[in-house]
This record gives structure tokens, sequence and C-alpha cells, in this order.
């Protein structure tokens, strides 16, 4: 099975520790978040790991694969930085077009934790330069700028706020694969093979830049398990509240028998 998955630090985790066994039945591809959609439908790959608007605007395309998931209490690429803090108003806020899901939260965090009234303006974030973006009250970083890109009043983790608002880790990814192609099989081998991943996180962290070690520690979350049900059932009913869905739509997960011992044991971690 060829896997897709995110070129950025977040999802080294999954990647460490796929590499460190053998015979796994994943061959892992690293290309940017916003191109695992297009690759997944191309067939260049079997399976991706999806941004959750994916699969929440597109359930007709995919089938999200049980047991597995990326999630956290805390995340370094997903930033909001604000030019003048939160004691002022946020106005005009601009956000890279092809990392819709950081904006959306972006918004759920400004509108419902501090309610402000942002309007979300489409700028190339990563080319801009610091004058082409004095006009705003803040930038939704989706591409790490902890590297120095920005050097604003206040950043604030979106992850953080996110758990702080809702109370529940963010659900970042799901694994998925094209509609109605899915089998056991392939969701017993993703499964087995990131589950072993979790005694890997201090290894990870070791190899880590300082920006992620503690997020590799304490704050990634790769089961798919209650909390993160939950923080997806969060999101779905503000993204249909702000009139971003026309219902409480259901994630499309990859039907699976509920009584059934091959069902449970789909879901089950080792």
């Amino acid at each position: 099975m060829v896997l897709a998955l995110w070129d950025e630090p977040s999802n080294d985790l999954f990647d460490y520790g796929r590499a460190r066994q053998e015979d796994s039945g994943i061959e892992i591809v690293r290309i940017p978040k916003y191109r695992c959609e297009a690759a997944l439908l191309s067939g260049e790959v079997d399976a991706a790991l999806l941004p959750t608007t994916g699969l929440l605007f597109h359930a007709e395309r995919f089938d999200a694969l049980p047991a597995v998931a990326l999630s956290s209490w805390r995340y370094p690429p997903a930033e909001l930085l604000l030019a003048g803090g939160l004691d002022r108003p946020v106005a005009k806020v601009a956000f890279d077009p092809n990392y819709p899901l950081e904006r959306l939260v972006a918004e759920i965090v400004l509108t419902e934790q501090y309610k402000h009234a942002p309007t979300f303006v489409p700028v190339d974030v990563r080319d801009a330069i610091m004058e082409e973006l004095s006009g705003y009250d803040g930038v939704v970083s989706a591409r790490d700028a902890g590297k120095g890109l920005y050097d604003w009043t206040q950043r604030l983790d979106l992850g953080e706020e996110w758990y702080e608002l809702a109370g529940y880790p963010f659900t970042w990814g799901l694994f998925a694969m094209r509609k109605g192609e899915a089998e056991a099989d392939h969701i017993r081998i993703l499964r087995d093979s990131l589950s072993r991943v979790e005694h890997m996180r201090e290894e990870v962290a070791a190899n880590a830049t300082e920006r992620y070690q503690s997020f590799f520690r304490e704050d990634v979350r790769i089961r798919l398990d209650d909390l993160a049900v939950a923080g997806l059932t969060e999101l779905r009913q503000y993204l249909y509240f702000m009139k971003y869905l026309e219902d409480v739509a259901e994630i499309p997960f990859v039907p699976i028998e509920d009584d059934s011992d091959e069902g449970e044991d789909l879901i089950r971690w080792s």
C-alpha cells in the first residue's frame, strides 16, 4: 500500500516508525498537505492522510479508515500571528488558501473564544514580505512560522486554543482511501504499522528540532479514540452553525459491523 504523508515535521512520527519496521506493507511518500487529496484521487497513491476538511466537504469521494488519525493538544505549525494582540479588534486576517483547515480553526477561535469578527483574505503568505502584510491584523500560518518568518506581537497555537475552547484535542488529519476501495487488510496494515510507533516517541523527539520535541513527547496523538472523535463532533457542529456545512455531516468512515468479531478486531490496538 502506497501511503501519502505530509512533508512537514508533524508527520515524522508516522514516517520514522514505519521506516524502523521490516515488511510493514506500507510504502510512504511525503508530499505537501494540499496535494494529498489530488494524489489520492488520481491513483498516484493508495491511501493518504487528508486534512479533516477533505473528508467533511468531500465525503462522496473518500472513505476514512478507523483506528488511526492525527490529533494533538498543541500543534506547532498551525499558528495565528497577531500584529497588535487580542486587545484591539482583529478585523482582517491573511491566510494561505492551500490550508483551509487552519483558516477555519482560526475563525472558530477568534469568533467563539475571543468574540472578534474577522474577514479572511487569501494571500500567498509564505512569499509575502512584511510590508505586504502591514495592512492585516493577523496571519494564519500553516507552515511553521517558527523559523522567524514573522515577528508579531502575539502568537497563538491553534491546537492549544482549540483545546481551551472545546476541551478536546483537535483532529488535523484522517487516513483515507478512494470511496469503495478500502478493505479489512488495508485497515489492519495501517493500524498495526502505526500502533508500533507509540513506543518510539522519545526516539523521534530526541532527533527533532527543539520546536517539536515536546510535541512528539506529549502532544501528538495517533489513535482515533473517543477524545479524537469528540473533537471531530465539536468541529462538525461549529461548521454547521457557521453555515459551512448544510447539516452536521458524518465523517465517511469505512462501514464496519459493530457487533462482529472482525469489526472489533479492526479498531482494536495491540
